[in-house]
């Protein structure tokens, strides 16, 4: 029993008060303010800044576009306005607090269920934007069907596989026809590797794409209007009991038609292929993700992206002949000032001397140009421009005075010219189509580009805007359309070196190389890919010429992941095509029965903007609101009569987070119950995150119960309810609460997404209550039960339990740290990185002493395990340093085999006893080699995800002191031990629930013997 206290004790009250700061963890700082309004329209509150009225009011249309179709697809409406939170580009969309957690540069938009808020920045062009608009209207719509259905709730979301929820956005907001979606189908066709449904959840399945084919295909088997019924019944019941409710279909059959329809629409079209050049950046030598290529001026390198190192994508050089990768120029692991890489859209580009690499990421919440010198690594400039907040795509001009973007500022994309020398930055364009993809002439006198001017002038496909190219005269300013493909994408134009252009275009139905030719204006066909020459996404650049316009590089996708090619453009074969020629049969989507009425595709061919008048829109002010934007927790009561709860007994809790619309301010309340009325936890905490240093109050009231048993040997009289006096004997419990009440503030200064200052202070007040519980049984039959009885005793103003004598009374602190956490965890610890703190804190009241905190440590990935350092010094100085708590080596995980558990095995064995290793100074260092054995294919030797776990070996060396003097100390019992253990263990996440640590520690000590212990906490 008193070991019971012992460790509840640690746990609990060994930790001096302080405020609310989190230990490590990253920060989502807010670099500026923004003043919203409210554009109201019929059907939503848009919540916006910085923007004139035309450019709100089309995207305003926009939503009311998109409201429209799905509405009638399905059978759906919004009742009160649905809440839009439109942010001007992606660095301030990463800066909102709607999104728990930081935001990475693939998300373009969130939608948040319980308050059904629409999160989303505008993107670099206008069919991207209107693309996301559609697409999280759907989760809008899904959330609408799923908490207003009188047999679904919040909970009914656990039902969705992943790709239920994205396929039908995708499909519904792209329909039938999408050559990106048909790419990796036709791939996964080729490669044989077309799942079954039961396995789409696998993570190696993008769920958007796989989801979307799959809603094509169950649009072609069953009709668009079985969308609605299957989707709730999904949610009632779970997938596999709604195909058979619902559709009267085994779900292995369906599966069955799924893949044998994919199998025979795929092989039945054209599978020749003709990939030119030389494969040098695949799998084996980077990683399954490899995108951007840009090829040196003087064709000997290439840069590229790769998530080669699984935790981050970065940014690496290698030979262009073979493929060797030389170093890595740019990686988030260490360089974390820097936000975001912006990895997705965005290619860098080369100085004409080929030492320089520039390229674009995120620092302090706007898009910065990096220019990284090549052979030494180390960055030269960082370049960002305060009209300007978002541009990717850098092109350098052939005379390196010169450098031309394609940036988004108050909603519209333009190119922009910057020169070095005057560090003046040029708006070129100015309209509201999107301008993209720039790259310089040979001369330096023009610029390439695509645009979606033309997609105004002529019919959509499928409701959207396709891109064609234009050159842009830099003497005469006069812009000059090349009119290619109709009805296609043409992007990422490079020009060669006798002025021809050479892009990519979906003509066809896959993504291929062409070139124009200028003299003709002939169109010739370089690649014929079944699958696609492509980057992540359609408008992510994929391809990169030599500064002599004669070596070129590109991206392909195959065999579910992406290579890059490099091929001598004098060795490509050129096939002439003519520029009407358009198919897009090859990107319609397999379907099962051609006669099935259609509704999704033929609302998307035909698909116009609703105006939206000025009688049906009015702007209002913003006014912070809470509203309820979480609740979970359980909640049980009953009787217990027994000798613990002697009464009415209640369990579970329930959590509750309000917040204004757009998360500034947050509200957390937690009450938490578990035993009697008297042993109710509650917690208050408010935060407010409207500017650049966010601050917080926080209120709670802790109980915490600690029971002591002492068997019935003693016989007393019991009273029973008749006023009878009974001999019996009596088990006595004595319970001991004790409370905690705690106030605390909190500040802090984020320097970037992984640095902060903290401040804080806090103030607690512990009091006691002691109860004593008889329980009367029968002295002939000891085992019979006859009564109870309780009564209230005086605690007094100390209490003891195991060493620690606790104190009624005040204590309070001042804090202050600096954090830094740039790692990056796996499943069940932090593989990459770093993290440290350096702390302070000022106690007084029933303690006066002064705390600091060093803790320092560091992680090397190497594939495919993680070797992990750590040095951690803890000390309290002042009068009561030494008469607080003691600090053993072994609580908290610090070192494994010296815990509270393990004090009478090493003891006994060891001759080590607890003042040895206990102090108000603690001084550790550990190393560990970290090795996942199950989870993500990729990641872990076994590919199983469902119960992920780490094997590690470690080896851990602490020593903890009072006072220096100590170490002199002529009683040996009382002088510090410098301590050694080394042994194994395995981590499991169980469910992303908890972390569960077993291990074997053997004290480096003569006659070590085994010491098996367990943490319930994840790796350090």
């Amino acid at each position: 029993m008193k070991c019971f206290f012992y460790i509840i004790l640690i746990g609990l009250f060994c930790i001096p008060t302080s405020s609310d700061a989190q230990y490590f963890g990253r920060n989502k700082p807010k670099y500026k303010d923004f003043d919203f309004k409210i554009f109201e329209t019929p059907h939503f509150s848009i919540y916006y800044y910085d923007l004139d009225s035309t450019v709100i009011t089309k995207y305003a249309s926009w939503f009311e576009t998109w409201y429209e179709v799905h509405s009638t697809t399905l059978g759906e409406k919004f009742d009160d306005r649905n809440p839009v939170i439109l942010y001007n580009n992606h660095g301030d969309f990463q800066q909102n607090f709607i999104v728990n957690g930081n935001i990475d540069v693939g998300t373009g938009g969130v939608t948040e269920g319980l308050r059904n808020r629409i999160v989303l920045p505008i993107a670099l062009t206008n069919d991207q934007s209107f693309h996301v608009i559609g697409h999280e209207l759907v989760h809008a719509f899904q959330y609408n069907m799923i908490l207003h259905s009188d047999s679904m709730s919040i909970q009914s979301l656990q039902n969705y596989p992943l790709w239920i929820i994205e396929g039908l956005a995708e499909y519904l907001s792209k329909g039938r026809e999408d050559v990106q979606t048909s790419m990796w189908m036709r791939d996964a066709v080729l490669s044989d590797n077309l799942p079954e449904l039961s396995k789409m959840d696998r993570p190696e399945y993008f769920p958007y794409r796989y989801g979307q084919a799959f809603w094509s295909f169950f649009a072609g088997m069953f009709g668009d209007q079985r969308i609605k019924p299957f989707f709730t019944s999904i949610g009632k019941f779970g997938f596999d009991i709604a195909c058979k409710d619902e559709l009267g279909i085994h779900p292995d059959t369906l599966s069955n038609i799924w893949q044998r329809t994919f199998k025979e629409h795929y092989k039945k079209q054209n599978t020749t292929s003709y990939v030119p050049g030389k494969k040098i950046i695949t799998d084996d030598n980077a990683g399954r993700i490899n995108i951007s290529p840009s090829v040196s001026p003087n064709g000997k390198y290439i840069c590229f992206l790769s998530e080669k190192n699984l935790f981050t994508t970065d940014l690496f050089i290698a030979e262009a002949s073979n493929g060797k990768i030389i170093k890595k120029l740019f990686s988030s692991a260490k360089e974390g000032h820097i936000d975001n890489l912006n990895s997705l859209e965005s290619s860098g580009s080369w100085s004409p001397d080929s030492k320089k690499f520039a390229f674009t990421a995120f620092k302090k919440g706007q898009s910065t140009l990096i220019i990284k010198n090549v052979e030494s690594g180390k960055t030269e400039q960082e370049l960002s421009f305060k009209d300007l907040p978002y541009f990717s795509n850098p092109s350098w001009s052939p005379d390196g005075k010169q450098l031309i973007v394609s940036g988004s500022k108050n909603g519209q994309t333009d190119l922009y010219l910057y020169t070095f020398k005057t560090k003046e930055l040029k708006q070129l364009t100015n309209s509201i189509y999107s301008e993209i993809h720039p790259d310089w002439s040979p001369d330096g006198k023009q610029i390439v580009f695509a645009t979606d001017e033309l997609k105004f002038k002529q019919k959509p496909v499928n409701g959207y805007w396709n891109y064609n190219l234009a050159v842009l005269d830099l003497v005469t300013n006069e812009i000059q359309q090349r009119e290619l493909f109709p009805d296609a994408n043409n992007l990422n134009p490079q020009y060669s070196k006798n002025g021809n252009i050479l892009f990519l275009s979906d003509r066809d139905g896959s993504n291929n190389i062409y070139e124009f030719v200028a003299d003709s204006a002939k169109i010739n066909q370089l690649t014929n890919s079944r699958t696609g020459v492509s980057s992540l996404t359609p408008f992510g650049p994929a391809m990169s010429l030599s500064g002599n316009r004669d070596r070129l590089v590109y991206s392909y996708y195959s065999g579910n992941s992406f290579q890059i090619y490099q091929l001598s453009l004098d060795k490509a074969i050129r096939t002439e095509v003519d520029s009407l020629n358009i198919d897009h049969s090859d990107a319609i989507l397999p379907f099962e029965n051609s006669r099935m009425p259609e509704m999704v595709n033929k609302q998307l061919k035909s698909l116009h903007s609703v105006v939206i008048n000025n009688d049906s829109f009015k702007i209002q002010p913003y006014k912070a609101k809470f509203g309820l934007s979480y609740i979970g927790g359980s909640a049980g009561a009953g009787y217990g009569g027994n000798y613990i709860y002697g009464g009415v007994g209640v369990n579970g809790g329930v959590d509750l987070l309000f917040t204004d619309m757009l998360g500034n301010h947050q509200l957390y309340t937690g009450l938490a119950l578990n035993g009697e009325i008297q042993d109710v936890a509650a917690a208050v905490t408010y935060t407010n995150q409207t500017n650049k240093l966010p601050w917080g109050v926080s209120v709670q009231h802790l109980p915490n119960r600690f029971f002591n048993y002492v068997p019935g040997f003693v016989k007393q009289n019991f009273v029973d309810e008749n006023g009878n006096q009974i001999s019996a004997f009596t088990d006595t419990t004595e319970v001991l609460r004790i409370f905690e009440d705690q106030l605390s503030i909190f500040l802090q200064y984020p320097l970037s997404v992984t640095q902060r200052f903290e401040i804080g202070a806090g103030t607690s007040y512990r009091f006691f209550s002691l109860e004593r519980i008889y329980d009367f049984y029968d002295d002939i039959n000891k085992f019979f039960y006859i009564g109870s009885q309780k009564e209230k005793i005086s605690a007094g103003s100390e209490v003891n339990i195991g060493p620690y004598r606790i104190e009624k009374g005040w204590l309070s602190n001042i804090n202050a740290a600096w954090v830094g956490d740039n790692s990056y965890f796996g499943m069940t610890s932090p593989m990459l990185g770093y993290r440290y703190r350096v702390g302070v804190e000022k106690y007084f009241g029933q303690y006066d002493f002064i705390a600091t905190t060093l803790d320092a440590r560091k992680y090397y990935w190497i594939k495919p395990f993680t070797l992990a350092f750590r040095g951690l010094q803890y000390s309290r100085y002042g009068k009561d340093a030494a008469n607080f708590y003691p600090t053993l080596l072994g609580q908290y995980g610090l070192m494994h085999g010296y815990g509270f558990d393990q004090l009478d095995n090493i003891r006994n064995k060891h001759g080590i006893v607890y003042e040895q290793i206990s102090g108000s100074k603690i001084a550790i260092a550990s190393v560990e080699f970290r090795l996942p054995l199950t989870g993500p294919k990729r990641f872990a030797l076994l590919p199983f995800s469902f119960l992920p776990i780490e094997l590690h070996v470690f080896l851990d060396g602490g020593v903890a002191w009072d006072d220096f003097a100590d170490f002199s100390s002529d009683l040996e019992f009382l002088k510090p031990l410098p301590v050694f253990s080394t042994g194994f263990g395995l981590r499991v996440n169980l469910f992303g629930a908890i972390i569960l640590e077993p291990y074997f520690a053997w004290p480096i000590q003569k006659g070590a013997t085994s010491q098996f212990g367990i943490n319930f906490l994840p790796g350090w």
